[in-house]
């Protein structure tokens, strides 16, 4: 069974599952967790989540979501998050935890792309819907980045730091759009977007 590790502070003690670069990368089942659930936590690492099959409850500073097959969502740095089974059904879903040190190249990327993401109070989550073309490339990448961990061919891991730039950048273009305030979730839960996902009742 699959349990979280977490400190007094509800942090998350996360590993990596790949030693040549710091990334947990895994396709999961919830039938794998203790409850079908895990239990609220936050991290520093940025998250990200995608339904394989079947559909799960996932909270983000106490909201629900249901998401369903073909969605994920992205869950920003120190924000509490955990799935659960939506009334027993079991789920798999690719998860992949990215630190923030991977982002990290130059004073003037942090200052001009990162930090303004990492610490808005509008950008807590973001809901990824097939519908939406930026969020399929950004789903396509993510799968992307667990054939290569699977592969491991020669300099796999350049390119795997190219697809979380690259996934990055589309978070990134998503947030500064007027319109991402309608697709990404804050700490509010009156201003929450309910347009590409089910909020669980």
């Amino acid at each position: 069974m699959i349990t979280t590790t977490i400190r007094d502070d509800a942090s998350e003690i996360v590993y990596y599952n790949y030693p040549q670069i710091p990334l947990y990368v895994k396709q999961d089942y919830l039938s794998d967790y203790v409850g079908m659930s895990s239990i609220s936590h936050w991290h520093d690492d940025l998250e990200f989540i995608v339904i394989l099959q079947g559909k799960m409850i996932y909270s983000v500073n106490g909201n629900d979501y249901l998401l369903k097959e073909g969605q994920g969502i992205f869950i920003n740095s120190r924000q509490f998050h955990y799935g659960r089974a939506d009334h027993g059904v079991d789920c798999v879903f690719l998860c992949i935890r990215v630190p923030l040190a991977l982002l990290d190249t130059t004073s003037h990327i942090r200052k001009t792309y990162i930090l303004p993401l990492l610490n808005s109070e509008n950008y807590a989550f973001c809901i990824l819907d097939a519908l939406n073309p930026s969020h399929t490339r950004m789903m396509e990448y993510l799968n992307k980045i667990q054939m290569l961990c699977q592969a491991q061919e020669p300099t796999f891991e350049l390119t795997l730091e190219s697809y979380i730039l690259y996934i990055w950048k589309e978070l990134y273009d998503d947030f500064v759009k007027p319109a991402a305030k309608t697709e990404a979730g804050t700490t509010d839960s009156t201003s929450s977007s309910t347009s590409t996902a089910s909020i669980a009742t």
